[in-house]
């Protein structure tokens, strides 16, 4: 189940990145390198929470400014736009 939780979270990645209709192996490999230097770039004093949010806002920042609207974000993401509003409140994105 663990297996195919990542899986599926890889795929989802793969789609929101993806500016085509196909998931291509050089798209796989830019996420593989993405990932591997995003694991690098990780303090050693760093909690699992504080890296989450970092990782978040992020990604909510990125979407954002891709969607344009927390409605849409939430589509695209998968989880309800009030989620995606509570969000941004508590890791403090300037949406402006």
């Amino acid at each position: 189940p663990g297996n195919v939780r990542e899986l599926e979270h890889i795929i989802e990645r793969l789609v929101i990145t993806s500016v085509s209709d196909t998931i291509t192996e050089e798209l796989i490999s830019t996420l593989n390198n993405e990932t591997t230097s995003s694991l690098e770039e990780i303090p050693e004093n760093m909690t699992l929470k504080e890296v989450m949010d970092n990782y978040e806002r992020k990604l909510l920042t990125w979407a954002l400014l891709k969607y344009g609207s927390t409605r849409k974000v939430g589509r695209a993401l998968g989880i309800e736009q009030s989620t995606v509003a509570k969000k941004i409140k508590r890791l403090k994105i300037n949406v402006d």
